[in-house]
């Protein structure tokens, strides 16, 4: 996308003899031949492409988004309507949603409407003492492996994924002491993105080692009444969403949460029975799918996975020399695509710029400096610098984050650095 565009704009300032290269990236005659059925270049004789699309190319090329479709951002402080930036349309869900503060110039704007068919998000100056983060569910389905390797720990790939969002709601956070003001709901349709991705896994072996050591949670099993207790929450809750009243759909049940999470009940099969309290009703609520994943973003608690790839995320774009907002990272406990714990960073751009095979060259390295980054951090319990804010984490994820970047780096030593470089 992004080649097509500087295409244009060279055309535009001078025609492309027959096998002309453009910069590093070689012959373009397929990408000119594309041009050409647009309308927007056609063949001379000899081979020569010249320049025929209506009005300046350049001056419908975004510095700051990729795509060609952005949302414009108007301000109507002043009643002008003036357009103070763009977002592209796969981020504008999570950043220009109405009732998010936009920044601008160390202003704070007001998101108060978002046109999403004519791709306008109206926003409006506003002295507020508080910043929004939205969250969002994200399925990565891998549409084609470009390449694949995998050793004793772990495995590595890189190809072409389908990624959709959903948007599911927004906290107001109050500036300076982070305590969160509100939750609120996002209502925008899901997103669908083609892009580039790296996804790595942890092998089976890998698995169980860690399980045994507790540096991953094995699955829950909710205790032999669950289907029970399940079945009856359901029924009290007249089989609607207590959250929003939505009704189930007559193909498909709606989920049951666990108000206090399972797992501190503490209950191991065989040993106790504290799946019965973990299990009661007044501790079980009915939701509907998005309803539930509002509640667990609310709940979750980051542990090693998320951990390393928190990490890998503050790595990448170092070693790529890209912007982190680049690439997104997703974490699943149990993939669609390996079935295993897998961490999958993807490329913000529609169809990737070769940020992905570029990881893959490289997953190696990145490992071992994020292992020297968790290794080198001061912090006690874990931070923003090395495998998230404290208050996202679960008791001793940097620990086992730790452990887990030991094993797949095979350090020997644990207090022994070897041969990872100091990032000074």
């Amino acid at each position: 996308m992004i080649l097509v565009n500087h295409l244009r704009c060279a055309a535009f300032e001078l025609p492309f003899e027959a096998g002309e290269s453009f910069g590093g990236v070689g012959e373009v005659d397929r990408l000119l031949h594309l041009l050409a059925e647009e309308g927007e270049a056609f063949h001379a004789s000899g081979g020569v492409v010249r320049w025929v699309g209506e009005g300046y190319p350049a001056a419908q090329v975004s510095l700051r988004a990729g795509s060609a479709d952005p949302v414009l951002i108007i301000d109507l402080t002043d009643g002008r309507g003036q357009v103070i930036g763009q977002v592209d349309r796969p981020s504008a869900p999570l950043l220009v949603h109405e009732g998010a503060v936009y920044l601008h110039e160390g202003n704070a704007y007001l998101v108060e409407r978002l046109d999403w068919e004519a791709g306008q998000a109206f926003v409006r100056e506003a002295g507020v003492d508080y910043y929004t983060e939205a969250s969002a569910a994200t399925t990565v389905q891998v549409l084609e492996v470009h390449e694949t390797q995998e050793t004793a720990w772990t495995g590595q790939a890189h190809g072409v994924v389908r990624v959709v969002t959903e948007p599911l709601g927004y906290r107001q956070v109050k500036r300076y002491s982070h305590e969160t003001l509100g939750w609120h709901d996002i209502l925008l349709p899901p997103q669908e993105m083609t892009t580039t991705a790296f996804w790595l896994w942890l092998t089976p072996a890998a698995v169980r080692r860690l399980e045994r050591e507790g540096v991953l949670l094995p699955p829950l099993d909710y205790g032999p009444n669950w289907a029970e207790q399940r079945e009856r929450a359901r029924a009290r809750d007249g089989y609607r969403c207590r959250r929003c009243g939505a009704p189930e759909p007559p193909d498909r049940q709606h989920h049951v949460h666990h108000i206090r999470p399972f797992r501190e009940f503490g209950y191991v099969p065989g040993e106790n029975e504290a799946y019965r309290e973990a299990n009661a009703l007044e501790n079980l609520i009915t939701l509907c799918p998005r309803c539930h994943r509002r509640a667990e973003v609310i709940q979750r608690r980051r542990g090693a996975l998320s951990g390393l790839a928190h990490a890998l995320h503050q790595m990448a774009p170092l070693h790529l020399m890209c912007d982190p907002r680049d690439l997104t990272v997703v974490v699943e406990a149990r993939s669609g695509q390996t079935g295993l714990p897998t961490i999958t960073l993807y490329e913000r751009v529609p169809g990737g710029i070769g940020l992905s095979a570029g990881l893959y060259e490289m997953a190696e390295m990145l490992l071992r400096a994020a292992y020297d980054l968790v290794r080198r951090c001061p912090c006690a319990e874990g931070c923003p610098a090395c495998v998230g804010p404290t208050g996202e984490l679960a008791s001793g994820a940097k620990a086992h984050t730790r452990r887990l970047l030991e094993m797949l780096c095979s350090v020997a030593d644990p207090g022994d650095c070897g041969t990872i470089p100091s990032r000074r």
